[in-house]
């Protein structure tokens, strides 16, 4: 089952993030998010938050972990996941991203629960050292470098961070820090692909998009000067074209019968995007996807860098063609311009 809680936490993380503040607007996730996190019990919310810690996704294992806590609390039902193993794994996802005093809390409240816990017993030992450590250091120098710290990467990060309200057992108040890992740069390309797969920006410029066309083509191809092939230009730069109608609807009923793949439209999601220079394409029954990521002097093209949305409605099955450079000298000539 890991696998299957793995894949709902990237596209929920993807996806329903901050739905919640446009769900005005996206009737279709409306039944999702309601059957999918509003109707999720504690210990469907520690099954993701879990699996999320094992593939060191710690960002969102606090979040699922902590709302896991809260509706075991409210459920009053500890016989499907008890507290302690909740508390256990939020305290692991909590000290990573490095809130070490509230990890601290998390473990002692374990120890009220079961005072003979010997992994709590630990963890409370090594945070009051490391807080130890820190009251030192602050007593030296009027400001500490958090980033000098070699037990936690994550605590001299900016505090301009989405962070989680706690209240522990003992009233203290805790703002929860709580920031996604990774540079700026990747930072800002999860951004744009998990934007883009939320169709905030989905449009080109007015300028891009007048460079964009429709037509039939042939290349004086016997087969086709009849019969053309329905060619539609999605994408300006890199230059990518999207072939409607390559596969029949016999041709996908001839492989349904042959395999188990069914080739159908996605009601949801699984847009190819291009994060470079933005721009998606959705998938679409039947049709091709096309770019060149060589130059014409085979040099590689960088603009061609994509990725896939995950699917959140449906099935998408896709099939690779890859037509390699070699004997294709007289079909796609090289210029002069070695990035032409």
């Amino acid at each position: 089952m890991l696998g299957t809680e793995v894949e709902l936490t990237k596209q929920l993380k993807t996806y329903l993030e901050e739905e919640n503040k446009r769900m005005d607007h996206i009737k279709k996730f409306l039944n999702l998010i309601e059957s999918q996190v509003s109707r999720a019990k504690g210990h469907e919310c520690y099954a993701i938050g879990r699996a999320a810690l094992v593939t060191k996704d710690f960002y969102h294992a606090l979040m699922w972990l902590q709302e896991a806590l809260d509706r075991i609390d409210q459920e009053n039902n500890t016989t499907l996941i008890s507290k302690i193993n909740i508390l256990n794994n939020l305290v692991h996802a909590t000290f990573q991203q490095g809130n070490i005093e509230h990890a601290l809390v998390l473990a002692e409240e374990i120890l009220s629960i079961d005072p003979g816990h010997v992994e709590a017993k630990k963890n409370k030992i090594h945070y009051e050292s490391l807080i130890n450590k820190h009251t030192l250091m602050a007593e030296e120098q009027e400001k500490v470098d958090f980033k000098t710290m070699d037990d936690t990467d994550s605590i001299g990060n900016s505090l301009k961070q989405s962070s989680i309200q706690y209240v522990s057992m003992n009233n203290k108040n805790f703002q929860v820090k709580n920031q996604r890992p990774g540079t700026n740069l990747e930072l800002k390309s999860r951004q744009a692909l998990e934007e883009i797969c939320r169709q905030q920006h989905a449009q080109l410029s007015k300028k891009r998009q007048a460079t964009l066309f429709c037509r039939y083509r042939h290349n004086n191809h016997p087969y086709l000067i009849l019969i053309p092939v329905k060619e539609e230009k999605v994408l300006d730069e890199p230059a990518v074209f999207l072939f409607h109608d390559v596969v029949s609807d016999s041709d996908i009923e001839k492989i349904k019968a042959l395999a188990v793949p069914r080739m159908s439209d996605v009601e949801w999601g699984g847009a190819t995007f291009f994060p470079l220079f933005g721009g998606y394409v959705t998938p679409k029954k039947g049709s091709t996807l096309f770019w060149y990521n060589l130059h014409a002097s085979g040099e590689a093209d960088y603009r061609t860098l994509h990725a896939a949305c995950p699917v959140l409605i449906g099935n998408k099955w896709i099939a690779n063609k890859w037509i390699h450079e070699y004997g294709q000298e007289f079909r796609r000539r090289c210029s002069l311009d070695p990035m032409a």
